[in-house]
């Protein structure tokens, strides 16, 4: 794997080596509306009446703020570490927790100062600069277990959420690159990493509490992962999973690929949900509204 690292840092980390940037911009939503099928999420049309009383304000989705988890995930870049727009672009998300990838001591700092969040998590890279991971909420962690990946580890997060334990699997999957550095071999033989560490990432989760999976899954909605969590009915939350979260620009193309994902369990209806285009990382920050389903539902 030491093979890997000069190349990974070359694309997926060291932008301001490489001077390519991506250019900060507005921001982008979507409502999902009614959708069906096994990549879309809960759609519930009798949501309303269920979370919302009579005197509550209505927030970006349509539906009142009672009872709403705002969840977002976002790879930072550890080449822009404590970088000013990517700790705007949080702040843009205005979410109830949020999962970051690639982040280091000096993304944990850059976050603390805000104050924004009362309760944070951070780890700092060990062998690879991209390993890092981090957690922001504005609700108390219960607990955060490091489950090993290849190369990247993930995170089981148990939060106490005002509507009870919520279970997060944090998640960065191995990169679309093979052992040697190549991008074109890596795209077609680490399809089968990526499935075998969802697979072991899953089987440590707690069956009995609602889970939601969100990351950088390093492939796009059609990929082996995200077919492994449909087989474990996880459904996409994502109003328009495919829709760019990534983008590099080399020798003057700029390549997009849906690479961030947020996946939830059958305990969660999801009504609204974007990719908000700030920052300077090369991922863009992804956010999904979610309300706890009716029992039954």
């Amino acid at each position: 794997m030491s093979k890997l690292l000069p190349i990974f840092s070359l694309m997926a980390g060291c932008v301001t080596a490489a001077g390519t940037a991506p250019a900060a911009g507005g921001s982008s939503s979507a409502s999902a509306g009614v959708g069906s099928g096994a990549d879309r999420p809960i759609m519930l049309d009798g949501l309303d009446a269920f979370v919302c009383g009579p005197n509550h304000g209505r927030g970006l989705s349509g539906l009142c703020d009672e009872g709403r988890l705002r969840v977002a995930t976002y790879n930072l870049n550890y080449g822009l570490a404590g970088d000013p727009a990517g700790v705007a672009a949080v702040g843009v998300l205005g979410a109830d927790i949020v999962l970051l990838q690639e982040a280091n001591d000096p993304w944990r700092d850059a976050f603390a100062a805000t104050g924004a969040y009362p309760f944070t998590r951070f780890t700092p890279p060990t062998s690879w600069p991209a390993s890092g991971l981090g957690v922001l909420s504005r609700f108390p962690i219960t607990s955060v277990e490091a489950l090993p990946g290849s190369p990247f580890d993930a995170w089981r997060i148990v939060i106490a959420s005002d509507r009870g334990p919520v279970q997060l699997l944090n998640v960065h999957l191995r990169p679309p690159m093979s052992d040697g550095g190549s991008w074109l071999v890596g795209y077609f033989t680490t399809r089968p990493i990526r499935e075998a560490e969802i697979q072991r990432h899953v089987a440590a989760l707690d069956p009995k509490l609602p889970t939601i999976v969100a990351g950088d899954f390093n492939e796009e909605l059609d990929g082996r992962a995200v077919a492994a969590l449909f087989a474990h009915g996880f459904v996409d939350a994502v109003a328009r999973p495919t829709e760019p979260t990534w983008r590099w620009t080399l020798g003057g193309i700029t390549m997009r690929f849906a690479l961030d994902h947020i996946l939830v369990d059958r305990r969660f209806a999801a009504r609204s949900s974007g990719v908000v285009d700030q920052g300077h990382s090369d991922h863009l920050p992804v956010w999904v509204d979610l309300w706890f389903a009716p029992a039954g539902a």
